[in-house]
C-alpha cells in the first residue's frame, strides 16, 4: 500500500493527503488557498506514524 492509500484508510480526505505527499493544489485553489494544512498534516503524520508502528512491533 502507498502512504496516500493507508492515509485515506485512516481517515484524511484528499485535501490532508495532497499537502502531506507535496502536491499541487489543483485549479484555482493554487490561487485562492493559501492554508497550509500545517496542524492537518502533522495529525496525518502521527497517524501513519502509530499505524506503521502497529505494523512492525
Amino acid at each position: 500500500m502507498t502512504c496516500e492509500t493507508r492515509l485515506a484508510h485512516l481517515g484524511f480526505n484528499q485535501e490532508v493527503r495532497d499537502a502531506v505527499l507535496g502536491h499541487a493544489k489543483p485549479g484555482l485553489q493554487k490561487t485562492y488557498n493559501k492554508h497550509d494544512y500545517l496542524q492537518e498534516k502533522r495529525a496525518a503524520l502521527q497517524a501513519y506514524g502509530e499505524h506503521l508502528m502497529s505494523i512492525v512491533q
